[in-house]
């Protein structure tokens, strides 16, 4: 099972797990042919059991700024800081 945390426009933070590991993850316009516009309250998360094209949607979460499957592994770069004696 896939767990995904979901970033909305008003700032919350909401984890949806359970999600079947054979499910596909969509991200776009409320509308088909909509446009795309970052922190749009118009974009949403869809998710489908299996492929899109089988009709079988599990989920629509509305107002999503931003997405991350937590089964990703993340590294950030740190900078690094160097004290050098003059």
């Amino acid at each position: 099972m896939r767990t995904v945390r979901i970033t909305f426009t008003n700032g919350n933070v909401q984890e949806v797990s359970g999600i079947p590991e054979d499910s596909k993850i969509t991200f776009g316009t409320v509308h088909g042919g909509g446009t795309m516009t970052p922190g749009g309250a118009n974009l949403c998360l869809r998710i489908y059991k299996g492929s899109r094209d089988n009709g079988n949607q599990l989920a629509v979460f509305q107002g999503v700024e931003s997405f991350i499957d937590l089964s990703l592994s993340l590294s950030l770069p740190v900078a690094k800081k160097e004290w050098i004696d003059r």
